[in-house]
């Protein structure tokens, strides 16, 4: 008797919790479209991609990547180039497209082991007068433009590949659109999808990382199947966010995880299938590097992805394309 009125008195104060906070309420939310939508993916679990080592004691000093940075980080920084380097090297002679390269911490070292020409493009002419100098004073010919990463498309070409590294927020959809509208390739590590979303605004417009109205989410027709309305693709951003996911405390530490890891896979897939829906062969691959974020590769190229699937890690059958169409 004593269990029962507990386990009643239990239930009472979860209802309570879920009227009274938005927060519990929305990771309800979040745990039914997730339980709803994952059970009809079809995006295998990825292998660790087998990066090939780059010899960073042969670069130049001013072209090493955050050296302000603590020793781990730069080993984070320096296996997610590799891990990069890795996907990009098996497009070879393609160009290289950084659409938020900053001060070139990710472009410059991928020129120099890549041996190819690179295209630089950030907001801030700055950052990018920064990297040209880096560049200069290591006799590394790069090139470099001014370029809102939402204006991107007309400065590429079918033989470009778009890598990015920590594409943060609408970076990540807007340079894979932008790359599919151009038929190139693409290389990207997204994080902070949440930005992508957030109405918060510069005075002079929207934020760089901020999705511009061309850009809807869901991004797939596959998820939009699901009659996800814009306020549900929120809520599973919202879930994907580990600070979000630890805040309700009606969800315990296994399910907190398991929810992350789902949201996460689903709004992966969203992206993976926007390309694959526009005649390209995606992969979605993890590497070393920790369990962070940054973990995780969106690849794409339009046709059979040869090249990709050359890669060894791939745990897909070569012969068949990741979303087979219906």
């Amino acid at each position: 008797m004593r269990a029962v009125t507990v386990l009643l008195l239990a239930s009472a104060r979860a209802v309570d919790y879920l009227q009274g906070n938005p927060r519990a309420a929305a990771r309800a939310r979040a745990v039914a479209l997730v339980d709803a939508i994952g059970s009809a993916s079809s995006l295998p679990d990825p292998d660790v991609l087998h990066t090939t080592a780059l010899d960073w004691s042969s670069i130049d000093e001013g072209l090493l990547p955050a050296t302000r940075e603590r020793d781990d980080e730069q080993r984070r920084s320096r296996a997610s180039i590799e891990a990069l380097a890795t996907v990009a090297r098996a497009l070879d002679g393609a160009r290289i497209v950084d659409p938020c390269a900053g001060r070139g911490d990710v472009a410059l070292p991928l020129a120099y082991f890549l041996q190819t020409d690179v295209l630089l493009c950030d907001v801030s002419a700055r950052a990018l007068d920064v990297a040209s100098e880096r560049a200069d004073e290591a006799s590394l010919p790069i090139k470099t433009k001014t370029v809102d990463c939402a204006e991107l498309g007309p400065h590429l070409n079918a033989n470009d590949c778009v890598v990015a590294l920590r594409a943060c927020g609408a970076v990540a959809d807007m340079a894979i659109a932008a790359a599919v509208d151009a038929g190139a390739a693409f290389v990207v590590s997204p994080c902070c999808l949440w930005k992508a979303v957030a109405k918060a605004s510069s005075s002079s417009g929207r934020m760089p990382t901020t999705a511009p109205p061309s850009l809807a989410y869901p991004r797939s027709a596959w998820l939009s199947g699901f009659d996800v309305s814009p306020e549900d693709y929120v809520t599973l951003v919202d879930a994907d966010e580990p600070p979000a996911a630890r805040a309700s405390a009606m969800l315990g530490d296994g399910a907190r995880t398991r929810l992350f890891r789902q949201a996460r896979r689903i709004l992966e897939e969203d992206r993976l299938r926007y390309a694959s829906e526009r005649g390209y062969d995606v992969r979605l691959l993890r590497f070393e590097g920790g369990d962070n974020p940054h973990v995780g590769i969106l690849a794409g190229v339009r046709g059979d992805g040869a090249a990709l699937a050359a890669l060894d890690s791939y745990p897909f059958d070569d012969e068949e394309p990741l979303f087979p169409a219906s």
